[in-house]
């Protein structure tokens, strides 16, 4: 018995993981799934709850991960830093975080491509709300007289993810990615020192 279980659980992420990419999380059949697997529907109710288990099953891991990572670049960047270090400190964070992207290039053409109707649909913008915070805090919007509004703070942060959306979803290559965020960062660093002039 124990021979025959054995791996199904992986061999159930697997197909799933394949049946996601290609059907996205909506349309994708559990049927497919079970029969790629040869398994009943009902063992992969047995292991997973339901279809948004399974998704979590496939892509929780590589969006926990992802999140720490950037959690950790945004701490990297102090209000003390001037321009030239916040943007050093971002380019390695945005490096960082593509190179994790695509090393789990799949989990995450799901995230951002596959999982609408999922609590997923709304990952990118738990970190575009980071992002946010990292660029109040380079502006110096907090504590100031805000010149510059909220909102448009969060759409200048959400420029930065939505670039990353489009580089997976169009199937960028990570060099591709990395030259494409490069030039993203230095036009949005241009907007910021002009920011901070209007602050003072």
């Amino acid at each position: 018995m124990k021979q025959q279980t054995e791996g199904v659980t992986e061999s159930i992420i697997s197909a799933a993981r394949k049946e996601f990419l290609v059907s996205g999380y909506l349309n994708a059949s559990l049927r497919k799934i079970s029969g790629e697997c040869n398994v009943s529907t009902h063992t992969i109710y047995t292991r997973f709850k339901d279809k948004e288990g399974l998704l979590d099953a496939v892509v929780s891991e590589s969006a926990q991960a992802l999140m720490s990572i950037y959690e950790l670049a945004v701490r990297e960047i102090k209000p003390e830093d001037s321009i030239s270090e916040s943007e050093k400190k971002s380019d390695e964070g945005t490096n960082n975080v593509l190179s994790f992207i695509y090393e789990h290039f799949e989990d995450f053409k799901i995230i951002i491509c596959k999982a609408s109707g999922t609590k997923y649909e709304n990952y990118m913008d738990q970190l575009i709300k980071q992002e946010e915070e990292s660029y109040k805090r380079i502006v110096g919007q907090i504590g100031s007289d805000k010149k510059v509004s909220d909102f448009f703070i969060h759409s200048l942060a959400a420029s930065g993810f939505n670039a990353i959306a489009e580089a997976v979803s169009h199937d960028l290559t990570l060099q591709e990615a990395k030259s494409f965020m490069k030039l993203q960062g230095i036009y949005n660093y241009g907007g910021v020192e002009a920011l901070v002039k209007l602050q003072k």
